[in-house]
């Protein structure tokens, strides 16, 4: 059951604590973003093609700060279907350009605990709280989500809703 504002029952209000690696064997945690709006854009197979456009969209319209408040966008893969005898092929498979890192989610935390939605890019906000602001899923970006979105970011950030007039 989705409740107002993109949640489901039985979801994570908050962030998960996590150590995850990178494509390059690089361990991240929930810590290593502490002092940031923390925006995880992930998905399964079937959802990583939208994932990039997802990403271009909020930082060509956020950038990497609101009102002072830095913004992280980290990229997530889904890979709890993958076999354990793949992981090497499908490690393989991921940019080679470190600074295009993925975090891998060869269990599928995430997925478990936000409800991620298969086939298409999950998006979480987390604010300095490390509270879960907004959730959303989609595939091709629709302008009214994308709206949401950005709201959200710079609400955590504390600048106020643009309204129709504003701009």
């Amino acid at each position: 059951m989705i409740l107002p504002g993109g949640f489901s029952r039985g979801q994570e209000s908050r962030l998960i604590q996590f150590e995850l690696e990178d494509q390059f064997g690089r361990l991240y945690t929930e810590q290593n973003w502490n002092d940031s709006i923390l925006v995880i854009i992930g998905a399964d197979r079937g959802g990583s093609e939208f994932t990039g456009r997802w990403g271009k969209a909020l930082l060509d319209s956020i950038g990497t700060s609101v009102a002072g408040t830095p913004v992280s966008y980290v990229g997530l893969s889904d890979l709890d279907a993958v076999p354990f005898f793949m992981t090497g092929l499908v490690r393989s498979k991921f940019p080679d350009d470190p600074d295009e890192w993925v975090l891998m989610d060869w269990d599928g935390e995430f997925p478990d605990a936000y409800h991620f939605t298969e086939g298409a890019t999950n998006i979480l906000v987390f604010n300095l709280k490390r509270e879960l602001i907004h959730r959303t899923a989609g595939r091709e970006i629709e302008s009214g989500t994308l709206d949401r979105l950005i709201q959200s970011i710079r609400s955590a950030a504390g600048q106020k809703p643009e309204s129709p007039t504003d701009g």
